[in-house]
């Protein structure tokens, strides 16, 4: 259950990062213009705090069954120390760059 939980968020993500990356966020018919920022903040929420926290409980809720993600260690510390630095990236650095960026430009 964890492996397809992992796999779920990693294709999410993609489409998140290639949606903030591709998407135009100040051209567009004036109602866009105007929930862009919005829109763009919670892609950003999504992609920082969601997905994380979820992989992080599925793996706390799952790690003590006996599939073969409780066995490897190494896997399990990998997915749990990217999954704990995410949301402590975006209150440190995304929230006070990107999103500030966000709000005066958009």
């Amino acid at each position: 259950m964890v492996m397809p939980a992992i796999q779920a968020s990693c294709i999410i993500s993609s489409i998140v990062i290639w949606l903030l990356i591709f998407v135009s966020w100040q051209k567009g018919p004036q109602i866009w213009l105007d929930h862009s920022a919005k829109v763009y903040s919670g892609l950003l929420f999504l992609i920082f705090i969601i997905i994380p926290i979820g992989c992080l409980i599925t793996i706390g809720v799952t790690f003590q069954d006996e599939s073969g993600f409780a066995k490897n260690q190494v896997t399990a510390i990998f997915f749990v120390a990217s999954f704990s630095i995410r949301p402590i990236e975006f209150y440190t650095l995304v929230w006070k760059t990107v999103i500030y960026e966000a709000k005066y430009y958009l």
